[in-house]
């Protein structure tokens, strides 16, 4: 029975249960279906967003690359304008050249011309370079030392068939560097190519100049020190290693690119050395520099130059023009010009000495090669009583820039000995005081000779005595700053002493022991109560055995210690005696 009854009843369940089942089998697979389609669904999404996604990046790529493309198509239009514009100005420059020199061949020159040392006359200085340069190291006089150092490297550079060494020339304007640039690139059988610092202005200017090398060529730059110093940098790599790396484009596209240049010799000229920096002017292999010309040397170079323009000089003018022409080869030729237009119309055409004399004076040089403007930076020097005067107060004074001043007039002043270059600024030598102080005066010396002379040694011992003051001056100066600095010193010491003594007597007071009954009667060996007859008996016996009688016999160091030890004990007797009146 119970089984049927459980057959029965699991029937009935089975009938009620089973088309629950069946619901829920059919819910759970419509449920897994939506799921597959959803996933499905995502899975198409996410394809089509990556397809967008990649769509645009193609775009983007494909936008940048042409950005990129239209950049450097700009660029290289920009660097063909560039080298356009840069062949222009050259050409306009040549052009320029050309034309200056035949307006001085077809002109003569202006006899009155104010600025004659310093000033212009810049085509008349390229026709004169141009006519009477020297193409050889034989016909090139003067500086010596440099020829022969040249001749050297020239010769090694040809045994080794290799391009001669950058040379760097220094020295002031008009000495031959360019001459001597000249003949470098003769005695090597290359090619000069010749420039000036002001004109590289853009690194594309010197890439330019250096890519139409070949090997073995010399490149000329006059002014090197006004380079920039971007330029700068570009010939350290082409001095070195011959090659230049020029940057394209900008930003996250920019790429450096290298080029190879032929091995060739940058030949730089400089008036002012001082100006370039240590890196730089540590490439140059050779570094010569050029010293004024003594006058015998300018008397052959006038003759020289002379007989190249066909001028009829005689002996003693030659020697005037090389006496008043500052060492400097330049102004024999420009002064062989201007005395070429006098000859012809004062004396047939022959620079006699007289016509030379009479030449330059109008021209405002006198004997000793100054001119007005070197007259009159003496005279501003003077009329301050021999005290320093600074650069400035002279620029503005004589009109003229500090730096035509210090370049110029200054190094020859130097040379003949008229002024001095200090810290405080330029003082007057007393060469200077004795030929020109009467001229700044005012006075006539013509006629006057004697009260001249007179006047000069006056000035001259004025000078000494002031110079002779301010040396003592400055020796009591000096002393008085000795005798503070020792006072100074001698404080200090003191001072220190005292500083070290305090701390000496602090350090014995705190090691010291406290000296009462107790220390005292410890000296003398006495314990517990102290009475009057055991300090006389202790005592006593101390004594005699510490007495200098007993211990005479002794070394240095126990005598010592027994004078010490017997000052205690006295000192510990007088201590019981005050106090108990013994």
């Amino acid at each position: 029975m119970y089984r049927a009854g459980l057959k029965r009843a699991r029937a009935a369940w089975c009938w009620k249960l089973g088309p629950l089942l069946l619901g829920f089998g059919a819910g759970l697979k419509r449920a897994r279906a939506a799921q597959a389609e959803e996933r499905r669904l995502h899975a198409e999404s996410e394809r089509i967003r990556k397809e967008e996604e990649k769509r645009r990046r193609e775009e983007d790529s494909a936008k940048q690359r042409e950005e990129e493309e239209r950049q450097r198509e700009e660029e290289r239009i920009r660097r063909v304008e560039e080298q356009k514009a840069y062949e222009e100005r050259m050409r306009q420059r040549d052009e320029a050249e050309r034309e200056a020199i035949r307006a001085v061949k077809e002109q003569p020159g202006d006899p009155a011309n104010d600025n004659i040392i310093a000033g212009a006359g810049q085509a008349e200085d390229l026709f004169l370079d141009q006519t009477l340069r020297p193409m050889r190291f034989d016909d090139f006089v003067g500086q010596e030392r440099v020829k022969e150092n040249l001749r050297i490297y020239i010769e090694a550079a040809r045994r080794r068939k290799e391009p001669l060494d950058h040379i760097l020339f220094s020295g002031p304007p008009g000495l031959g560097k360019t001459t001597l640039a000249t003949i470098i690139a003769h005695e090597m059988g290359a090619d000069l190519k010749e420039t000036s610092g002001p004109l590289i202005k853009y690194a594309g200017d010197l890439a330019g100049l250096l890519s139409k090398l070949d090997e073995g060529n010399l490149l000329f730059i006059d002014e090197i020190h006004r380079i920039s110093a971007t330029v700068e940098e570009y010939l350290y790599s082409a001095m070195e290693d011959y090659h230049i790396d020029i940057m394209l484009d900008q930003g996250p596209s920019a790429r450096s690119v290298r080029v190879s240049l032929p091995r060739f010799t940058l030949v730089g000229s400089t008036t002012r050395e001082g100006l370039l920096s240590a890196p730089f002017r540590s490439r140059f292999g050779m570094i010569e520099r050029l010293d004024y010309y003594p006058p015998e040397d300018l008397f052959h170079i006038a003759l020289n130059s002379a007989k190249a323009l066909g001028m009829r000089i005689e002996e003693g003018g030659a020697r005037v023009i090389a006496k008043r022409s500052r060492g400097t080869p330049r102004l024999v030729n420009r002064f062989l010009r201007r005395l070429r237009d006098m000859a012809e119309v004062l004396a047939d055409g022959v620079v006699t000495e007289k016509v030379a004399h009479e030449g330059l004076d109008r021209l405002g040089v006198d004997a000793r090669g100054l001119s007005e403007m070197d007259r009159r930076i003496l005279e501003t020097i003077l009329r301050h009583g021999g005290s320093a005067v600074g650069a400035k107060i002279i620029s503005v004074t004589v009109g003229e820039k500090e730096t035509t001043i210090e370049d110029v007039y200054e190094p020859y002043l130097i040379q003949l000995g008229y002024i001095e270059r200090t810290p405080r600024g330029r003082v007057p030598t007393d060469k200077a005081i004795f030929e020109y102080g009467k001229e700044h005066s005012g006075d006539d010396r013509r006629g006057h000779e004697d009260e001249a002379r007179r006047e000069a040694e006056e000035q001259r011992r004025h000078w000494e005595r002031r110079k002779a003051e301010e040396e003592r001056n400055r020796r009591e100066e000096e002393a008085r700053r000795e005798k503070a600095q020792w006072e100074e010193q001698a404080r200090r010491e003191a001072e220190e002493q005292r500083k070290r003594s305090e701390k000496d007597h602090h350090r014995e007071a705190e090691q010291a022991p406290i000296k009462d009954e107790r220390y005292y009667g410890s000296v003398l060996g006495l314990k517990g109560k102290v009475t009057p007859a055991d300090v006389r008996r202790r005592y006593y016996e101390l004594a005699s055995q510490y007495h200098p009688d007993k211990v005479h016999l002794l070394g240095p160091k126990l005598r010592e210690l027994a004078e010490i030890e017997m000052k205690a004990i006295n000192e510990a007797y007088r201590h019981f005696k005050s106090k108990y009146n013994l």
